[in-house]
């Protein structure tokens, strides 16, 4: 924390309370040791690590460079800004949604208030639905991580946060929650961190167990044209009933409106590229809205001819040339391989195109394995370990979860799939190139977000996922990554591409899943599309499926 100034006395008891946390883990504190002074004179934020790393920001660096942004705060989001801000500094405690589609400048405006509010020492926490959204943000996390929200919520469950512990005390100090990409998260998620919030804030706020969120100013962000919450086999109604706008808290938010293309704003875009941009994004939201779909939400979209793949070789081979071209060539350009991705609705369809585009790659191939095993319910008295080996377990492959035979070689791009270490910014979704493939670790590179460029060693992580059709949770422990060069269009979200080749060898199955991968670019010139019907042969429409009673 470079911009925190301890004294010595600071210091001394510092060290005093990080020796009395060891021996409370023993039963023991430091007044059982007469030798031992007692702390004496540190006071809260001193005493909990959360609020001192929440409020280690350079003060007058945030003031300039809140100074030098909001000037670019155009009408819309100078109104949202002006009303979040108010209900933080009047302690109104409001509730608030930001809707917009992407080039709005939502992560613009979070920017701003985060600035804004940070220049006045006050505590703002980050959040995000997706590691990706939270990279964005100074000091993101996703929620789950940061309001520790259990992974299968339901209508009653709270996070897991208990009074009088370092989370408790900083959010008692919190002055703004901003949760961004809200649309894709479940409802009981949300309203688990509101329950927990009124107990928490109930003693700043002693007469706020009525008011949503306990009394403490939130802003929630997204597009509900994108995908929304996944239910695994989940129904189409189950789905709907899931997102936010289903919850009884819906109601009490104030909904902020972003409709302008800032994009379209820029200072060195042309007439004639702002013409593009401005037409491609009319054709976005009229697939995002499902101007042209039947009355059970599905249309056929037709691909105009300058987006088709020409059909030459195997549509694998024909998609990865279009998106990947000269790749031999390019493949130590770390911009040329960060700007390019092939997305697909399914995750075999992804795995047969990282496999192929891997061979492909220049550089020796290396192969780790996993170690597998499975854990049995104990009152499950028809299922043992024994009953299934450990090769038929090799076998099992689980979307966003690393394989058995993880193949690498050194310069491919690679996706983390589980948050390791927020702080240095490796979230689930974080693209990374591989430097180096060692032993016992590997070396990578990150390609996005606040920590750009730095180099981090990831080692093998014991992870679990319960294997619902045969009834065991199954641990494997191997490295959390993925190749990906192709991944699919739901883990895309959130990323902004330059180049996209959309591989629909079977058609999209959910809502805002076509607008969510046609709209990981910023024109039209960016978008490969390669669509096909269930006989292999080469189709000139894409379908489209948009859950209407969302958007109205």
């Amino acid at each position: 924390m470079p911009n925190l100034i301890l004294s010595d006395v600071d210091l001394k008891d510092l060290c005093l309370l990080e020796i009395d946390k060891l021996l409370q883990q023993h039963w023991k504190t430091l007044a059982d040791f007469p030798g031992l002074p007692i702390p004496s004179g540190h006071n809260a934020s001193l005493e909990n690590r959360m609020i001192a790393e929440e409020l280690d920001y350079d003060i007058e660096q945030c003031e300039t460079h809140f100074q030098k942004l909001y000037p670019k705060l155009n009408h819309q989001r100078k109104l949202a800004f002006d009303e979040i801000l108010l209900s933080v500094n009047e302690n109104q405690g409001r509730s608030f949604f930001v809707d917009g589609f992407g080039g709005t400048g939502k992560t613009f405006l979070w920017q701003l208030l985060c600035l804004k509010l940070r220049s006045e020492k006050k505590i703002v926490l980050c959040a995000a639905s997706s590691g990706i959204a939270a990279l964005l943000m100074q000091g993101g996390r996703t929620a789950h991580s940061r309001f520790h929200i259990p992974i299968d919520a339901n209508s009653t469950a709270t996070c897991y946060i208990q009074q009088g512990t370092e989370l408790a005390e900083l959010i008692q100090q919190t002055s703004l929650i901003i949760w961004d990409e809200a649309t894709m998260a479940h409802k009981h998620s949300i309203e688990a961190l509101d329950r927990s919030l009124r107990d928490i804030l109930s003693i700043k706020y002693p007469n706020n167990d009525d008011v949503p969120f306990g009394g403490v100013t939130v802003v929630f962000g997204g597009d509900f044209r994108q995908t929304l919450p996944i239910i695994d086999k989940g129904t189409r109604s189950q789905i709907v009933a899931s997102s936010l706008k289903y919850s009884y808290l819906w109601g009490t938010l104030t909904v902020l409106k972003l409709k302008e293309n800032m994009r379209l704003a820029r200072s060195n875009c042309t007439s004639e590229e702002a013409q593009q941009i401005s037409q491609f994004s009319k054709w976005l939201l009229e697939i995002g809205d499902g101007l042209e779909s039947d009355i059970f939400g599905e249309s056929d979209i037709c691909i105009p001819l300058e987006l088709g793949v020409p059909r030459i070789l195997d549509p694998i081979e024909d998609i990865v040339n279009s998106t990947y071209p000269n790749l031999k060539a390019s493949a130590s350009d770390n911009t040329y391989l960060v700007g390019r991705a092939i997305l697909a609705p399914h995750h075999n369809m992804v795995s047969a195109i990282n496999s192929y585009v891997l061979q492909m790659f220049p550089g020796e191939e290396v192969s780790y394995y996993s170690s597998d095993s499975i854990e049995v319910d104990p009152g499950n008295e028809y299922i043992t370990e024994s009953d299934y080996s450990v090769e038929f377990l090799n076998t099992l492959k689980i979307g966003n979860f690393p394989e058995h035979a993880l193949k690498l070689k050194i310069g491919c791009p690679v996706i983390l799939l589980r948050n390791m270490d927020q702080s240095t910014g490796l979230c689930n979704g974080t693209r990374m190139i591989i430097k180096k493939l060692g032993t016992w670790f590997i070396e990578v590179e990150i390609l996005m977000g606040t920590h750009v460029g730095s180099t981090v060693f990831l080692r093998r992580v014991t992870l679990t996922t319960y294997y619902k059709s045969l009834n065991f949770t199954l641990i494997r422990r191997q490295y959390p990554i993925a190749l990906c060069f192709a991944m699919t269009i739901n883990k895309s979200q959130g990323q902004t591409l330059q180049h996209v080749g959309l591989c629909l060898q079977k058609q999209v199955f959910a809502h805002g899943q076509l607008y969510v991968a046609l709209s990981r670019v910023t024109t039209k010139h960016g978008v490969k599309i390669l669509s096909l019907d269930d006989q292999g042969e080469e189709r000139h429409t894409m379908q489209n499926i948009v859950y209407r009673e969302i958007l109205d």
